[in-house]
């Protein structure tokens, strides 16, 4: 049994920055279907993938070292309709896991603190049987590319990124990526991402070139109507 208390408004952050990632019922893959709660140092990770595009986002916790939580994507969002927190109330909620594979279970229980005995809220959410995937190594291994190219992306996953700041207005960090390798997208230090590049059958980089060409070609002179006095010349001596 491993047990964590969380600010709810914390928990909801993490949460909602991971859940466009994971995969959302097309594989048929339960564990791709899911958020993986895992605690290491004073951290509290949430991480989704779907195999094409992967999210981490963390939040310090004390005592956080060792929970780990396999939750449905589904359970996920129930939590998060479920449990709320109140206007000018520091709320928590104390997460806790049971059990091991099949019969593993969170729990989580809310108790704002001053109407403890009155307003408890518990649920209890079966945890997914199987290992995540281990795309930490997607990570520990990456090294910048060393050669420049250009690199595709497919626009609908690039579009996952777009919430995953603080702010609208923050920029994300973007690095490498190209070939096999994913591309590094970072924000704050509170999100970790990656992107796998879409293999180009081409040079991206001469489609640019021709956009250049055009956008610096210069403009065709203009051809001047003729004059109104020398059109009455012209008549005259006609």
């Amino acid at each position: 049994m491993s047990s964590i208390t969380i600010d709810l408004n914390e928990l909801r952050t993490l949460l909602t920055r991971v859940i466009p990632f994971a995969s959302q019922d097309k594989y048929g893959l339960p564990i791709l279907e899911s958020i993986f709660l895992q605690g290491k140092g004073e951290h509290l990770l949430a991480t989704a993938t779907d195999r094409y595009i992967l999210g981490i986002s963390r939040t310090k916790v004390a005592a956080a070292d060792g929970f780990e939580a396999l939750v449905k994507l589904k359970d996920v969002r129930h939590i998060l309709a479920t449990f709320k927190s109140r206007k000018g109330i520091i709320t928590t909620v104390t997460l806790t896991t049971s059990g091991s594979n099949a019969d593993g279970s969170l729990t989580v229980n809310l108790a704002d603190g001053m109407f403890a005995d009155a307003d408890d809220l518990t649920a209890k959410y079966g945890l997914i049987d199987g290992e995540f995937p281990k795309i930490t190594k997607l990570f520990t291994g990456w090294q910048p590319p060393t050669e420049v190219a250009g690199t595709g992306y497919n626009p609908a996953y690039l579009a996952k990124f777009a919430h995953v700041t603080d702010n609208r207005n923050e920029p994300i960090k973007v690095s490498g990526g190209g070939g096999s390798k994913p591309t590094i997208v970072q924000a704050g230090d509170y999100f970790l991402g990656g992107i796998m590049p879409v293999r180009l059958t081409d040079d991206a980089v001469t489609g640019i070139s021709d956009w250049t060409a055009l956008l610096e070609s210069p403009k065709p002179a203009a051809k001047r109507a003729p004059r109104k006095r020398a059109a009455k010349k012209t008549a005259a001596a006609a």
